[in-house]
C-alpha cells in the first residue's frame, strides 16, 4: 500500500473515511511473514519493520493509531516469504541514501534466475531477498554506480534471458528495452536534490522496472518522499489500483474498500506527486 498527499497526513486518521493502515493490516491473514512502513521527514525516511505478522504486532497496532505520525508519502508492506528467510533484513521497506536523499523501495511478486552478482560498487543487499537486489539494481542503474551487464562475473545480459519462461519485455509499440540505452548516468544533481524529478527520469525508470519485470513478477512502490513511482507487473500479477481522496491517493494491490478505485496499466509506471496522478 501506499499514499501520497500535498502535506504531511497522519493515516492515523480517515482519508476517503477509510482507516487505510487499520483495513491494510487485514491483509497480513494471507502475507503473515512480515510488515513495514516508511515515512519521510523532509529528505530522511524513517523505517519501521518487523518479520511477524502484522496482525499479531503491538508496534503496528501503536504507529495505526498514532495520529501525531505524519508524512506526506507512505509505503506500507505486509510479506509472505518467497525469497530470503523471514528476518529482519529481508523485511520491506528498503531504503538506500543518494546524495543526501533518502529512497525506499517495497516489492510484492517473486524474480527467477536474476544475475545477483550484477550490481555495482556503491548498493548493495543486506539481506537474501530479490526485492532488495531489484533495489539496488534500480538505485545504481538511475545514479549510474553500476558494472555493466555480464562485467562482474561473466553473466549473461538481461536481454539474453528474456526468453522461454521468461516474459517478454517490450516498450509501448512492441520495442525491446531490456538494457538498450538505460546504463548512462544522469549528470550529477546537487546534493539533496531528488533524480526523481530529473527530466527523463520516470522514462529512465520504466525501462527498468520492465528489465527486471522480465525475470518473474515485479509490482513496486519507490518513493524520495515526495515523489511516488508505482510500477505494474506487465502480466498484471495480483493488481495495482488507485483511489483519489480529499486528502491524498491512496495505491493497493486490490481495493481496500468500496470506494472509486481504479486499476493501473499494466507494464507501465504512474506517477504521482502531492496527491495527484502526474504520470501513467
Amino acid at each position: 500500500m501506499a499514499f501520497s498527499a500535498p502535506k504531511p497526513v497522519a493515516l492515523a486518521r480517515p482519508v476517503g473515511g477509510l482507516l487505510a493502515l487499520e483495513a491494510f493490516r487485514a491483509r497480513s491473514a494471507e502475507n503473515p511473514d512480515g510488515w513495514g512502513m516508511a515515512l519521510w521527514e523532509g529528505r530522511g525516511a524513517r523505517i519501521f519493520k518487523e518479520p511477524v505478522s502484522a496482525e499479531k504486532s503491538a508496534l503496528y497496532g501503536y504507529l495505526a493509531g498514532m495520529e501525531g505520525l505524519l508524512s506526506p508519502v507512505w509505503l506500507v508492506h505486509v510479506r509472505e516469504t518467497s525469497v530470503g528467510g523471514n528476518t529482519s533484513d529481508n523485511t520491506h521497506p528498503f531504503v538506500r541514501e543518494w546524495m543526501g536523499r533518502e529512497y525506499a523501495f517495497a516489492h510484492n511478486g517473486t524474480l527467477k534466475d536474476y544475475p545477483r552478482h550484477e550490481l555495482g560498487p556503491r548498493f548493495h543487499a543486506a539481506g537474501a531477498t530479490d526485492s532488495e537486489w531489484a533495489f539496488c539494481r534500480l538505485m545504481g542503474r538511475m545514479t549510474g554506480s553500476h558494472y555493466s551487464d555480464g562485467a562482474a562475473g561473466g553473466g549473461k545480459k538481461p536481454s539474453d534471458r528474456m526468453t522461454g519462461s521468461h516474459k517478454s519485455v517490450a516498450a509501448p509499440g512492441g520495442r525491446n528495452q531490456a538494457t538498450e540505452g538505460i546504463t548512462e548516468a544522469f549528470p550529477r544533481l546537487p546534493c539533496g536534490e531528488s533524480f526523481m524529478e530529473a527530466e527523463g527520469a520516470a522514462e529512465r525508470f520504466e525501462a527498468l522496472c520492465r528489465e527486471i519485470d522480465g525475470w518473474g513478477r515485479f509490482n513496486a512502490l519507490f518513493s524520495d518522499g515526495r515523489t511516488l513511482w508505482v510500477y505494474r507487473d506487465l502480466e498484471g500479477y495480483k493488481g495495482l489500483s488507485w483511489r483519489p481522496t480529499e486528502a491524498g491517493t491512496l495505491i493497493a494491490s486490490t481495493p481496500l474498500d468500496g470506494g472509486p478505485w481504479a486499476p493501473l496499466e499494466p507494464g507501465r509506471l504512474a506517477q504521482f506527486r502531492d496527491g495527484e496522478k502526474i504520470g501513467g
